[in-house]
């Protein structure tokens, strides 16, 4: 996402996908490749170059606008950087506009 000019999101049905969603929540892709783990699907999207998830029920397809990458002096608790940022490995933040939703 850092080198990306888009990406998407992707929404499972109600019940859908919960031990994928687990692993994707708790699992960097940096440490894994999330398509092979979870056996998704990955298919082309309608308007980006960034794939979508077959398996969900809803997909919005986000041209990226801006980056920031976060740093120490953005958090105001030192109890969140202790416990999510040892590493001082803070997140970047993207933010996109949706150019187009849909669902299967």
């Amino acid at each position: 996402i850092r080198t990306a000019d888009s990406f998407t999101v992707n929404v499972p049905g109600l019940g859908m996908l919960k031990d994928e969603l687990l692993l994707c929540g708790t699992k960097s892709g940096r440490e894994i490749d999330k398509f092979v783990e979870c056996t998704f699907t990955p298919t082309p999207g309608r308007e980006v170059s960034t794939p979508i998830i077959e398996e969900c029920d809803l997909h919005y397809e986000c041209k990226i606008i801006a980056r920031t990458q976060q740093g120490r002096s953005d958090f105001v608790s030192d109890a969140v950087l202790d416990r999510y940022y040892k590493d001082d490995d803070h997140h970047l933040i993207v933010f996109g506009e949706i150019g187009t939703a849909y669902g299967r």
